[in-house]
């Protein structure tokens, strides 16, 4: 099983859309939206013809430091209230939550006997001095047993080579205390090694090693439970808004991200558009440089393979040759990242 955590933008849509029926079977996805909008029934409905299967549904996630509210708990209604197919959601939740939010949506979720997601942050990870009682008392607040309760240990946006023996024993140390409030039916470990955004980085090619994917195997090798799940943000960055500012799309730089087995390589293109803009072009030299690279998957793997190869191979398309755009990249990166994680992973 693969947790990978979307935002329901329409490139990541389109990007599980192109998944294969068996890479399918192996994901379920944790859907994330940020602020509080009547779009988010539309955004999930759009999310949905997508994907027909379990997700996971966070409407608050943790980074954005926004307490969970009345509304919070009137959103989530909504979300599930629009399901034709209800048992598919599986709800977020904090330890963090006011009493009455955790009693209405347990209430809820016991009466459609749903399971629920307890996220377990990097903070209450790295200072709850008694986590075991935090987390019964979330069981008691909310009526729901262990056994329909999913754990999901995040380790943070960025985590860096150095902490990986300090996560897999502050891992295993959770997991084994945990273990006694009962049997936990899903236990997903989530991390990610990309950095908040490329500010800093100059153009040119960029190895980013999968820390994540090391800290998962770190703790799978390690620990008495070897069904614990992986879970990333692909090759995101953490906190993408869903709507894009005209200001953010003028300083777009073409970009292009390909996963391999133990690293993200980054090609950092220059800025596409205004006046000493460099023009989509810059993505047929990255797509030719990702198939001259003996670590390229080949053209069949996924659809991001097959629109990489075929800028790379510059046939003429109405007389141009295609480029592709920032978000059929994106969409590219993100079809083959999640078909050779779920490959790695399950």
């Amino acid at each position: 099983m693969y947790v990978p955590v979307l935002q329901c933008r329409e490139d990541e849509c389109r990007a599980l859309k192109d998944l294969s029926t068996t890479n399918r079977e192996h994901i379920v996805p944790l859907l994330e939206m940020t602020g509080l909008s009547d779009k988010h029934t539309g955004y999930l409905k759009k999310f949905l013809n997508s994907w027909s299967a379990k997700f996971y549904f966070d409407p608050r996630p943790y980074y954005t430091e926004v307490a969970r509210t009345a509304d919070h708990d009137v959103m989530m209604l909504k979300c599930i209230g629009s399901l034709t197919d209800k048992s598919l959601i599986i709800p977020v939740l904090y330890l963090d939550e006011n009493a009455m939010s955790l009693a209405a949506i347990g209430t809820l979720c016991n009466s459609l006997n749903l399971d629920v997601c307890l996220r377990l942050t990097a903070y209450d990870l790295a200072t709850h001095d008694s986590l075991k009682q935090a987390v019964s008392e979330f069981l008691s607040r909310t009526g729901i047993p262990a056994q329909r309760v999913h754990l999901l240990f995040d380790y943070g946006r960025h985590v860096r080579q150095a902490e990986t023996r300090t996560l897999v024993n502050n891992f295993e140390k959770h997991n084994v205390t945990l273990r006694k409030l009962g049997k936990w039916p899903v236990v997903v470990l989530h991390a990610s090694c990309m950095p908040a955004d490329l500010r800093d980085i100059q153009p040119g090619k960029y190895e980013m090693p999968r820390v994540d994917l090391a800290l998962w195997l770190a703790v799978r090798d390690a620990s008495i439970l070897k069904e614990v799940v992986f879970s990333d943000r692909t090759v995101m960055y953490p906190q993408i808004p869903l709507d894009e500012t005209s200001k953010a799309f003028l300083m777009m730089t073409a970009s292009a991200k390909y996963t391999t087995k133990d690293s993200v390589v980054i090609y950092r293109g220059r800025k596409i558009l205004g006046r000493k803009g460099s023009g989509f072009e810059q993505y047929i030299e990255h797509a030719k440089a990702i198939v001259a690279d003996a670590r390229f998957s080949g053209r069949a793997f996924s659809k991001g393979d097959e629109m990489i190869a075929d800028i790379a191979a510059s046939i003429l398309k109405k007389g141009k040759l295609p480029t592709g755009n920032t978000r059929e990249w994106r969409r590219a990166a993100m079809s083959h990242h999640m078909t050779l994680t779920a490959d790695q992973v399950s």
